[in-house]
């Protein structure tokens, strides 16, 4: 609930630098990610019930949300390159996400 007044208004000061750009490029992925993330997330916690002798929690609580996100986003980009057509269809796209061109962002004067 408190997206709209703090996020969102935080990340729209990030448009104008490289990693406000970056964040945008990324964007594509966010739909995939907010779906998948689940069972992926429950695999990394099966796997770690196995290794937790060896392996502290916090290092998985940090490694978890990031091996998740970079798995996602990697099947993500393979569905895309070899299957467009069909993986667009699951995911609701009206057409390939490599085929959507995201705006220029402009950069204001001064907003070093």
């Amino acid at each position: 609930m408190a997206a709209p007044f703090l996020i969102w208004p935080a990340a729209a000061m990030l448009v104008p630098t490289a990693l406000g750009r970056w964040l945008a490029g990324m964007s594509k992925y966010s739909f995939f990610v907010f779906v998948a993330h689940a069972p992926v997330l429950l695999a990394t916690w099966m796997v770690y019930k196995k290794v937790a002798d060896v392996v502290p929690y916090p290092l998985y609580w940090i490694g978890a949300p990031v091996v998740t996100t970079a798995s996602l986003v990697m099947v993500y980009r393979l569905a895309m390159r070899y299957l467009p057509g069909l993986f667009s269809l699951a995911i609701g796209a009206t057409r390939p996400a490599s085929a959507v061109r995201l705006p220029a962002v402009p950069v204001l004067a001064g907003a070093d």
